[in-house]
């Protein structure tokens, strides 16, 4: 028995608004954020920013719209207060949503095939149901998820805001001590100031990404992601830029004059 099938047309269409909402977020981000973002997660290097994969850019750029606040804001909030879509749209209701966007650790504990999963967060001990097509195809049941969620409240689910990277033993067991150092003993994971929720996902990110996590990086459905959050990123470019080269970061200008640009001193 399908329990949430009967949200999965709802789903589909709020997911194409993400999309698109995300694509509009990603266009707001400055040289700053993205800097700022890049050196959280340790990718930027020397001023540049350095891909150890091409997934990562998806990574990144949903770290630096959600958890990097400039001016006490992050990209949804200024987007919301400079070009808010009118009242009653759906694409409102889904930026109100993305406000109470969190970032952790999921097990997946049950499947619902076609429509999405059951799953944990390990942080916050809680359960619900993450709509996901792709994952309910080929996410292994019992296993661990860092990724970030948006709950759609009125539809009462989650949905997640781009790729999960998928958490092995070894690698959970390296996120857990260096959380331990970040956080006291007994911290309440779902009362989380911003500058809490930005340390969290990145210390749940950078050590996903130092143990080669971005290598399995987990989207949805082929469907869902036919126009995909990540930027195209021409393979050659990743590691090493030729600076005439399209940036990475999927801005459309050169390498040389985007993310390649040395701060200035």
């Amino acid at each position: 028995m399908l329990i949430h099938a009967e949200v999965l047309p709802t789903y589909r269409r709020i997911r194409q608004i993400g999309l698109r909402l995300n694509h509009k977020l990603v266009g707001t981000l400055s040289k700053e954020a993205m800097d700022t973002a890049g050196e959280r997660l340790g990718i930027l290097r020397n001023g540049v920013l350095v891909f150890g994969s091409e997934d990562e850019t998806a990574v990144l750029m949903d770290y630096a719209i959600y958890n990097v606040r400039i001016a006490g804001q992050n990209a949804v909030e200024r987007y919301l207060e400079q070009s808010p879509p009118p009242p009653d749209s759906d694409e409102m209701g889904l930026l109100k949503d993305m406000l109470e966007a969190c970032y952790s650790l999921f097990e997946l504990v049950d499947v619902e095939p076609g429509v999405g999963v059951t799953v944990r967060d390990a942080l916050r001990n809680e359960t619900d149901f993450l709509a996901d097509i792709g994952l309910s195809r080929s996410g292994p049941m019992g296993g661990c998820l860092a990724t970030r969620v948006i709950p759609l409240r009125e539809q009462g689910i989650l949905m997640s805001s781009g790729a999960g990277l998928p958490v092995d033993r070894a690698t959970l067991a390296r996120i857990i001590k260096a959380l331990e150092q970040w956080f006291e003993t007994g911290t309440d994971f779902s009362l989380l100031t911003p500058d809490q929720e930005s340390n969290l996902a990145a210390v749940v990110i950078r050590t996903c990404l130092e143990a080669g996590m971005s290598s399995r990086i987990v989207y949805g459905t082929h469907a869902e992601t036919s126009s995909r959050t990540k930027p195209a990123i021409d393979p050659r470019l990743i590691r090493r830029a030729n600076p005439n080269d399209p940036c990475p970061c999927g801005s459309g200008r050169k390498f040389k004059s985007c993310c390649g640009r040395r701060p200035r001193r």
